[in-house]
């Protein structure tokens, strides 16, 4: 659907008029929350991102996918309702379902799949907490009626994580509405939610890029595959959690990232299981780990010694309090309608030990 056919209703109301303009902000608002919708529809994650390689399971097919047209229309009504007068809305399930098969391919949301999501979005408070200790809670044998320990507080300090506000801004000139420039309207949609959805990522990725040397786990020697380095980085994590209360076990589903450059390499080494053709002609260590998915970033550097596994969620969590919404005021001397995007957000690792960045063979 192009941006001409998206906004060309608009051209029917009186020009610059509060009820064009009014639409126009309506539909605005529509594109913008579309990549939120998705991941709401999704449990707030996308696996089936282009840029996430699932690994022994088969990503949702345009002709199968994880969402319909009922769902996205249960989720309108529910928190995403838009006045049935609204010139774009005749058909707007239709233009959500053609976005979710298109667009979410352009936007880097493998991020969403490491970090527990904390919904603080229409509350009242303005910070949640992370615990990043163990609440102490033992079991133990007890003799007939000897006294249980309650344990009330964890043991160690809490991780707030407080809300973060950006914004960002543009123009929209009287004469792209006048003169029906439609496609420059669409153009400044795409940037805003481009950019937001890119600012995001990095912020997300780089909390766990930029960890620093103490999470390294060095490569095995002699380990060609990669697999016995992996295998023991994962049991690193798995060990790790065993006094945290994550409830984790050996087979716990561990997540890759990497740059687009060793996407490759990582794959190859995930095909290294036992009873396969490359065990069997390199005579390696056989994979002996979960992994969920492989997600290829840009916002890994490509000469990074290493990838990350992770161990996702629990106490790699993140919140929204606000999805990117615009704000508009028009300005006389520039003859432009004057736009503020602005988002509330914010994340923490506030455990390390999820995390174990498996430096590649020298």
């Amino acid at each position: 659907m192009t941006a001409v056919a998206k906004y060309n209703n608009l051209a029917k109301l009186p020009n610059r008029s509060e009820q064009q303009l009014k639409a126009l902000a309506q539909a605005v608002d529509l594109e913008l929350a579309l990549p939120g919708m998705y991941l709401d529809l999704h449990g707030g994650k996308s696996a089936n991102s282009p840029i996430v390689t699932l690994i022994k399971q088969a990503p949702a097919s345009p002709e199968r996918p994880l969402w319909s047209q009922d769902s996205i229309k249960a989720a309108l009504r529910a928190k995403y309702a838009t006045p049935a007068d609204t010139p774009i809305s005749s058909d707007v399930a239709a233009r959500i379902d053609q976005w979710f098969h298109t667009g979410m391919q352009d936007l880097d949301t493998g991020w969403t799949n490491l970090y527990r999501l904390v919904d603080m979005r229409g509350g009242n408070q303005d910070t949640f907490e992370i615990v990043s200790g163990s609440f102490g809670i033992t079991f133990k044998q007890r003799a007939p009626g000897e006294k249980t320990e309650i344990w009330r507080l964890p043991q160690e300090t809490e991780v707030p994580v407080k809300f973060v506000t950006y914004s960002a801004g543009a123009g929209v000139l009287d004469d792209w509405l006048r003169y029906n420039k439609w496609w420059k309207v669409e153009e400044i949609i795409t940037e805003f939610r481009a950019k937001s959805w890119m600012h995001q990522a990095e912020q997300h990725y780089g909390l766990i890029t930029s960890l620093g040397t103490g999470i390294n786990f060095p490569h095995i020697a002699g380990d060609d595959l990669g697999t016995e380095t992996l295998n023991a980085a994962a049991a690193y994590i798995y060990r790790s959690q065993l006094t945290s209360g994550t409830g984790v076990s050996a087979s716990t589903p561990l997540w890759i990232i990497t740059s687009p450059e060793k996407r490759g390499y990582i794959l190859r080494m995930l095909e290294a299981t036992q009873g396969s053709l490359i065990i069997g002609y390199q005579n390696g260590i056989p994979l002996a780990v979960t992994v969920a998915g492989v997600i290829a970033t840009t916002y890994v550097a490509a000469d990074d010694a290493g990838y990350y596994l992770v161990l996702p969620q629990r106490k790699v969590a993140r919140g929204v309090w606000l999805d990117l919404q615009i704000e508009k005021e028009r300005d006389i001397y520039k003859r432009a309608q004057d736009w503020v995007g602005t988002m509330q957000y914010n994340a923490a690792v506030a455990d390390a030990t999820q995390v174990r960045r498996v430096l590649f063979p020298a």
